[in-house]
């Protein structure tokens, strides 16, 4: 209680942002500029991301194979969003060719989905999922509260657009910050 208070605009307290973006665009191998951290917790940043992102009637696909994929489907919902759904049992994974016949089935905005899932620990492949989405000319979305810091993320070669995570799950940082990544030329 002793300790001074740092003020959002304080020189110590930039340099000290600086470094959690530093530190976070190495834990998710990424060299974006817009990686964002703010105070929150793992659904403020989900709806953070989805309310920066999709306007009314845009149309997402979300892959729901556990609890949190539901989450993302309910909280698109709430924005107006024409929110289609592709389904597996909980614990299992979506293949790329799923996927592709998925996107082709529908004229979409964004593809979203859980990269692990809290509920089951399943986690969806993502190698090649970018270079799929930008084929279609469609935003790759994809929650990583699960697995940021847990297992290798590799943003920048995925070819991920959207990205957020909360830092409770397995860094843990106790409710303390959120990160947001926006990673598309046309955003």
């Amino acid at each position: 209680m002793k300790t001074t208070q740092l003020g959002h605009l304080d020189p110590v307290f930039l340099a000290l942002i600086d470094e959690i973006q530093s530190l976070l665009r190495y834990v998710w191998q990424t060299e974006n500029p817009h990686t964002i951290a703010v105070s929150g917790t793992g659904t403020a940043v989900m709806e953070a991301t989805l309310a920066n992102t999709v306007e009314l009637e845009d149309v997402v696909l979300i892959c729901v194979a556990g609890y949190f994929g539901n989450h993302l489907v309910d909280m698109a919902g709430r924005y107006g969003v024409d929110v289609r759904t592709i389904t597996k049992p909980w614990g299992q994974v979506f293949s790329l060719h799923e996927i592709s016949r998925a996107l082709e089935a529908h004229k979409l905005g964004t593809l979203a989905l859980v990269h692990a899932e809290t509920s089951t620990g399943a986690r969806q492949p993502l190698e090649e999922m970018g270079e799929l989405c930008h084929k279609y000319g469609i935003l790759l979305l994809v929650d990583t509260v699960t697995s940021l810091g847990g297992i290798p993320i590799f943003l920048d070669d995925w070819g991920v657009d959207l990205a957020y995570s909360w830092s409770q799950i397995i860094v843990g940082v106790k409710k303390v910050w959120v990160v947001l990544l926006v990673h598309h030329p046309l955003l």
